[in-house]
């Protein structure tokens, strides 16, 4: 708040001269619910900066939270035309994968699509926890009392639309009081299906201490991993805000086990050189003067006793042109 000019909102004193820029101007006249939602704004906007205020040490009774990503999944799939959950083909690969650094998806991004955002959710304190979820068309939430998704269940959901933000729109939006333990990651998933018109999909919680985040800061969150074997594989890959229908090569499966169809969509017929490195830099397999079938190339890569991981495939068309891809071995 800038001193002396309660109506302007700044970060440093104007008295001082000094510049400023972004204003954010309140409403005239300032009400309480003006107070809580820009006291609410301060406190996100500390959590999502990590900055504490008071004694860093010997203040808390809870343990210290552990290290956070401070992302979330996000699975989105298109051409969904359909009101029913079981219709968003969670099962197959969805057009485009990417994280988010809030529990809140883009608004207004398409129609008829479904979307899935998931990973854990980590209790900075002991007590009891509300959720909300807000959304347009529809959506529900579910959250698990351990890492475990099988153990997931749904806590709140909304039928009808909702506001951007909207939390208290419907009774359902919001859980039953839940109690979560500090340090602990938690599953959590919002399952969100949009038809037409505005879209949007958020999260938000109250602490045990009263403080809300609405929706959930990144640094509560962490992306959805699966394990294989002893590796842990990050499900979105490393590779953010993919879209599979804008890419002019893709290549499935990915995740693979020992095949993989590389389809470069008639741009080119022959291949100059195509390489798979490891996340080193190390050659893994190299070829040169590949020949194309319908514009299609299947490696067989099962006698190269490769780990399970990240590999990038860069191919040179015969006209010089490099480009690559990541994909995943499982």
């Amino acid at each position: 708040m800038a001193w002396n000019y309660p109506n302007n909102r700044n970060d440093i004193s104007v008295s001082e001269k000094a510049t400023y820029s972004n204003n954010t101007f309140l409403p005239n006249p300032i009400t309480k619910q003006t107070e809580k939602d820009e006291f609410l704004s301060w406190q996100q906007k500390l959590q999502l900066n990590n900055i504490v205020l008071g004694p860093s040490k010997g203040g808390s009774t809870n343990p210290e939270t552990p290290s956070t990503t401070g992302k979330i999944t996000r699975e989105y799939w298109s051409n969904v035309h359909s009101t029913n959950y079981s219709d968003i083909p969670t099962a197959s690969p969805p057009t485009s994968i990417s994280e988010l650094t809030l529990f809140e998806a883009p608004s207004n991004v398409s129609d008829n699509y479904g979307q899935r955002v998931r990973g854990f959710v980590t209790a900075p304190e002991n007590g009891q926890y509300t959720f909300w979820i807000a959304a347009d068309d529809k959506a529900e939430l579910y959250l698990s009392s351990t890492e475990d998704p099988a153990s997931k269940v749904r806590i709140a959901f909304t039928d009808n639309y909702t506001y951007s933000r909207e939390w208290v729109k419907y009774p359902s939006q919001q859980s039953a009081k839940i109690m979560l333990q500090a340090g602990k990651r938690y599953y959590i998933e919002a399952l969100h299906i949009e038809g037409g018109g505005g879209d949007n999909l958020a999260v938000g919680w109250q602490l045990p201490s009263g403080i809300m985040e609405r929706p959930i800061v990144g640094n509560r969150l962490s992306p959805y991993t699966t394990t294989v074997g002893t590796t842990a594989v990050a499900s979105t890959l490393e590779i953010a805000d993919v879209d599979i229908n804008s890419q002019k090569t893709i290549a499935y499966p990915n995740p693979f086990s020992s095949k993989i169809t590389l389809n470069f969509r008639n741009q080119i017929m022959e291949l100059q050189q195509l390489v798979l490195l490891s996340p080193t830099g190390q050659v893994i397999y190299q070829s040169n003067s590949v020949e194309l079938e319908d514009s299609k190339l299947e490696l067989d890569l099962s006698g190269l006793k490769m780990k399970a991981g990240l590999y990038l495939i860069k191919y040179t068309d015969n006209q010089g042109n490099s480009n690559s891809l990541k994909v995943y071995m499982k």
